[in-house]
């Protein structure tokens, strides 16, 4: 799923879809809600830009690479619960979110580079990384 562009929809779901390939590039401006639980991606999540997102799901996702360059401005809650990534988090840019949850998620790179200044509540329970979880900007 590339370059996918939804200037009008306001709930985006990719529960249980299966991409060989990257998830990349998306531009969803009105976009209130996006979710990708179960979803399965052969390739990476990379440079969502979701502007109005207030919650966004990828709980029990299966990524092959790495989840990178999320742009998510106005999430309060972020779910990566039951997660399986066999690269990297990174660099995700997460200003207003409220709660973040990687329980159960295990991630064979690194978890780096997340700017959480608003969070209030950040759960890493029975998570396992392989590499660092570094760089965390909390308040």
């Amino acid at each position: 799923i590339k370059d996918l562009k939804l200037p009008q929809a306001t709930i985006v779901n990719f529960d249980d879809t299966k991409v060989a390939g990257d998830i990349k590039d998306l531009q969803l401006p009105q976009a209130q809600a996006v979710d990708f639980t179960h979803t399965k991606v052969t390739g990476d999540v990379k440079d969502l830009q979701l502007p109005q997102a207030q919650e966004v799901r990828f709980s029990s996702t299966e990524v092959a690479g790495d989840i990178k360059d999320l742009k998510l401005p106005q999430a309060t809650i972020v779910n990566f619960d039951d997660t399986k990534v066999a690269g990297d988090i990174k660099d995700l840019q997460l200003p207003q979110a409220q709660a973040v949850d990687f329980t159960h998620t295990k991630v064979t790179g690194d978890v780096k580079d997340l700017q959480l200044p608003q969070a209030q509540e950040v759960r890493f329970s029975s998570t396992e990384v392989a590499g660092d979880i570094k760089d965390l900007k909390l308040p």
